[in-house]
């Protein structure tokens, strides 16, 4: 005996009478209700089964959320898919907490500098002349900084860390190649042209010619890390580096000359951190070298403006722009040293000194001149934070994989905080995942969070990761 009764049988009866049950109900709701009801009841029963397979799987919502967030498919949906998916998200992690899953807390200084950034954020709207603009900058400030906070919560293993990763670069992908085929809807299609030379600029899905370069500079030392990570099935790395040529030319295709700034950034630091890993170097400089000669012709002479503007500021009107904005910012900050003009209101204090209708296009005067000395400090203290920590990773000898892991990591830091100097994004999502991803990583192979933490690299990445010895 094994003290468990005995299946009770299915009873055909009771069945189709249940069935009959349940075919009169939604006869009569469909006779009844009205329409638009009908319709939300259907997608609501279709949608349970997924609601809660995803319950016990919180990880897969993050998955899905970034890879929202980075391909900005939801531009296709009639609603805002991105916000459904993040109160999922929460509402599955606030559940397992109830459920006794506790919070973990993967870098202490990452998270008191992020406190002290968003007290900064708080605080200074107390001092903004537009206080509606300043809570909508709050809202959306919070929204991005709950994602980025719950990366840590749910990537805690090895393979989560890839698998966010290569999330990501799919995502990424998506964005920068699918419109070539599929154009993004009429109010989302590109307007960006360049009058000089007549060229409207690709935008991907981002719907910003410069922040779709962001995204791109983003994701390139991480193509790197998977390529040498996977040398299994042998089909993975020459798609991943004809991925990465791709990613060149349709950065080419944005002419964005921050982007080509900070991706000849992330180069040169390659050059330094892998000088003596030819396995990874030589293949990612030779897929670049295939993307810049395949861009335009026009893309050059785009870049060599460059060099006149460095000469003469007032001979490219964009450049004259930023200079004056960032001149701006270093004004509006030294008046509001200690709490700034406040979120989303530099537009409206830089009209009392210059005409133009623009945002300073630097994470760091942009902190400066919202948010004080406060946020600007907590923002380089985070970003030297990060380089130290990639740094750690790097030295980590025994651990092939850490060690690859934390100079792509480098060069991924080097490449984002350059292009950061060159857009507004200090509230955007790109930008603040890309600060959390080193102390994540870090907290993963340094610090040995369960089976996937600091025993070694799994075995599917050790041929790819064996010929990549750590650079000083």
């Amino acid at each position: 005996m094994n003290g468990q009764s005995p299946p009770v049988p299915l009873r055909r009866g009771r069945l189709a009478a249940l069935l009959a049950a349940l075919a009169v109900a939604a006869a009569a709701a469909a006779i009844v209700l009205p329409a638009g009801l009908i319709r939300l009841a259907v997608l609501c029963a279709l949608a349970l089964p997924a609601g809660a397979l995803l319950i016990d799987r919180p990880r897969l919502i993050l998955y899905l959320l970034i890879f929202i967030l980075f391909s900005n498919i939801d531009i296709f949906f009639p609603f805002r898919l991105f916000r459904i998916v993040t109160l999922a998200l929460i509402a599955v992690v606030v559940l397992g907490i109830a459920g006794g899953r506790r919070l973990f807390v993967h870098d202490r200084v990452f998270l008191a500098l992020a406190a002290v950034f968003l007290i900064a954020v708080i605080q200074s709207i107390a001092f903004a002349v537009d206080l509606r603009a300043a809570l909508a900058q709050l809202s959306v400030y919070a929204r991005v900084l709950i994602v980025t906070l719950l990366v840590p919560q749910l990537v805690r293993k090895r393979r989560d860390v890839v698998t966010l990763l290569a999330v990501i670069v799919a995502a990424v992908l998506l964005s920068a190649l699918l419109p070539l085929a599929v154009p993004p809807p009429e109010q989302y299609a590109s307007r960006s042209l360049i009058w000089g030379e007549g060229v409207l600029r690709y935008e991907g899905y981002a719907g910003e010619a410069n922040f779709f370069a962001f995204q791109l500079v983003f994701t390139a030392p991480l193509v790197l890390f998977l390529t040498a990570r996977f040398s299994r099935p042998r089909i993975v790395r020459p798609l991943l580096l004809a991925a990465l040529g791709a990613m060149f030319y349709v950065l080419a295709m944005s002419f964005s000359r921050g982007g080509f700034v900070s991706m000849a950034a992330a180069m040169g630091m390659l050059l330094i951190v892998e000088r003596r890993n030819r396995a990874v170097m030589i293949p990612g400089l030779v897929v670049l070298g295939i993307g810049l000669i395949a861009a335009p012709a026009i893309y050059w002479e785009r870049i060599s403006t460059l060099i006149e503007a460095a000469r003469y500021v007032s001979a490219d009107y964009a450049v004259l722009i930023r200079y004056e904005t960032m001149r701006v910012a270093l004004l509006l900050g030294a008046h509001h040293p200690l709490f700034g003009v406040g979120p989303d209101n530099f537009i409206l204090q830089a009209g009392r000194f210059i005409p133009y209708v623009k945002d300073v296009h630097n994470v760091f005067l942009q902190a400066f001149a919202e948010l004080g000395v406060p946020g600007v400090a907590a923002l380089a203290a985070l970003a030297v934070w990060n380089f130290r920590v990639a740094g750690s990773m790097m030295r980590r000898r025994g651990d092939p994989e850490a060690a690859l892991l934390g100079r792509m990591l480098l060069v991924h830091q080097a490449a984002v905080i350059v292009n950061a100097m060159f857009i507004p994004a200090l509230y955007d999502h790109v930008f603040w995942i890309a600060l959390v991803l080193p102390t994540v990583a870090s907290s993963v192979y340094l610090g040995g969070t369960g089976a996937g933490g600091s025993a070694g690299p799994p075995p599917g990445g050790e041929a790819g990761i064996a010929a990549a010895p750590a650079s000083r």
